[in-house]
């Protein structure tokens, strides 16, 4: 089973929280680093030691600041994104369908919408898992088929398919209408 994407994103504000911790503790090091460095020139009475010390402790020393506002930042942009998720729209619907019995079936339909949705089908409210009977294709462009390998009278009916994300649904019906075999003598 796949972690939710509440954890996952949990667990990357922790694993950036963390790394965070670590840089800002980094650059603490080179700042004293910088100041050592920049107080030997002024012990050789550099000119140029006073300005490049004022530098760096200026440029590094709300480095911790800086990064947890960078950190904030991020934390708040992934909640933004979460929340202007974009609800499922059908860019093609299934249309009714009328067959001779024995002969495949095929509904299509597209769909965007971010994150992408989940693409499921029904017949007659029951929903439909993939079989060697019933194919359901899928693709990452939001495209989805039903197909059906050969048809009977008795798969006549409502056939549906709904498009859900977090942030709506959508469904889109359809009739398979299947009419009997014409045999000529």
């Amino acid at each position: 089973m796949l972690p939710s994407i509440d954890n996952f994103f949990y667990s990357l504000y922790v694993l950036i929280f963390v790394q965070l911790l670590f840089i800002t503790n980094y650059i603490d090091c080179l700042c004293k680093y910088y100041q050592n460095f920049a107080q030997n020139f002024d012990d050789q009475k550099s000119k140029h030691s006073t300005k490049f010390r004022c530098y760096i402790i200026v440029q590094n020393s709300p480095c911790k600041l800086k990064l947890l506002a960078f950190f904030f930042i991020i934390l708040f942009s992934v909640e933004e994104i979460e929340s202007a998720a974009v609800p499922p729209k059908f860019i093609k619907k299934i249309t009714r369908i009328e067959v001779l019995e024995g002969n495949p079936a095929r509904f299509d339909c597209k769909v965007t919408g971010s994150p992408r949705p989940e693409i499921k089908w029904f017949r007659e409210d029951e929903e439909i898992e993939s079989s060697p009977y019933m194919r359901i294709q899928s693709s990452p462009d939001g495209s989805s088929s039903l197909i059906i390998q050969e048809v009977f009278a008795d798969d006549t009916g409502r056939f549906t398919v709904k498009a859900s994300n977090p942030a709506g649904e959508v469904q889109s019906s359809a009739h398979l209408v299947v009419q009997g075999s014409h045999v000529c003598a």
